[in-house]
């Protein structure tokens, strides 16, 4: 399903559905998403409770032109509001939404979040993306 603001040319498509990560530590995969025929998109992750006081989480984005991403790398291009740095975060980020752009050069991308000392398995997220500047032919 995806929403279309024609005004400001842009849509939103799902990344990945809401759920309670109670696997521990296991990384949370983003669909791979199309990059065609926009100018980047955004990443906009929200996290619920987080439930363990030792746990943390790392952010990694990965590009590349098969649509299976089997000639993943990491991307070349990330930013999060004005640092150039992709973010990480602990237990004590509750109820937080963050957003990481893509503006590289490849046609697909992906973002992965890994929970770490998540020994509750309370790690509760969902992820949309915005694709931003739709050419219209």
């Amino acid at each position: 399903m995806a929403l279309i603001d024609h005004d400001k040319n842009m849509t939103a498509v799902f990344a990945e559905a809401p759920a309670l990560n109670t696997d521990a530590d296991t990384a949370i995969v983003s669909e791979i998403i199309d990059c065609a025929n926009c100018t980047g998109v955004t990443f906009v992750g929200v996290l619920g409770t987080l439930s363990d006081a030792n746990c943390t989480y790392a952010i990694t984005m990965e590009q590349g032109d098969d649509s299976a991403l089997s000639d993943t790398a990491a991307a070349e291009t990330v930013g999060t509001d004005i640092t150039r740095t992709l973010p990480s975060g602990t237990f004590a980020d509750d109820n937080e939404v963050f957003q990481i752009g893509y503006i590289g050069s490849k046609r697909y991308c992906r973002l992965t979040v890994t929970p770490s000392g998540n020994n509750s398995g309370n790690f509760p997220f969902a992820m949309a993306v915005v694709k931003n500047g739709l050419r219209k032919y």
